[in-house]
């Protein structure tokens, strides 16, 4: 399966987050693409896409996202399996934390063939609200550089472990 993380990075921390997932995944950079240099054909090369954003400032798009935005609506996901990855500041944000990648979510999930990654817990996280969240777990990997930065590397393991599985590639 033809896998590629594409990410919208304002400060630097999704982007991480991005190149850790590709690590863990065992993929080489090539299958990484920053939205702000990426066109609507790159998403025709995977089968399997996991989009990942940051958020500005209470719950909007990413910037970079913003601009892409109707490109994106015009591609076919049809025959995607798709995953989201969230960064976000639950302290600074506590009533819109992981706005930006609901967005994203908001966009693409209901065209998207299949959607892994899902139903990852809230436990220890803390904010108010979140527009990621369905029925008490977030719609993907959450994650919180600036407050939990030591919980980064560790929820990414988990979550790349949890795909591998619903890919059944484990």
């Amino acid at each position: 399966m033809k896998i590629g993380i594409i990410y919208g990075s304002s400060g630097g921390n999704t982007e991480d987050a991005a190149e850790k997932i590709i690590k863990a995944l065992g993929l080489n950079d090539r299958h990484l693409h920053d939205i702000s240099e990426t066109d609507a054909e790159t998403f025709d090369l995977y089968e399997f896409i996991i989009f990942a954003s940051s958020s500005t400032g209470t719950g909007n798009m990413q910037p970079d996202w913003a601009e892409f935005r109707d490109e994106l609506e015009s591609v076919d996901f049809s025959d995607k399996t798709v995953a989201f990855v969230g960064m976000g500041d639950q302290m600074m944000f506590p009533d819109s934390f992981l706005g930006g990648i609901s967005h994203l979510y908001n966009i693409v999930a209901g065209r998207a063939e299949k959607i892994i990654g899902g139903k990852w817990s809230t436990e220890g996280y803390e904010f108010n609200k979140s527009n990621f969240v369905n029925k008490g777990a977030f719609l993907g990997l959450a994650l919180d550089a600036d407050n939990q930065p030591e919980l980064t590397d560790e929820r990414i393991g988990t979550w790349v472990q949890q795909i591998k599985q619903e890919l059944g590639t484990v």
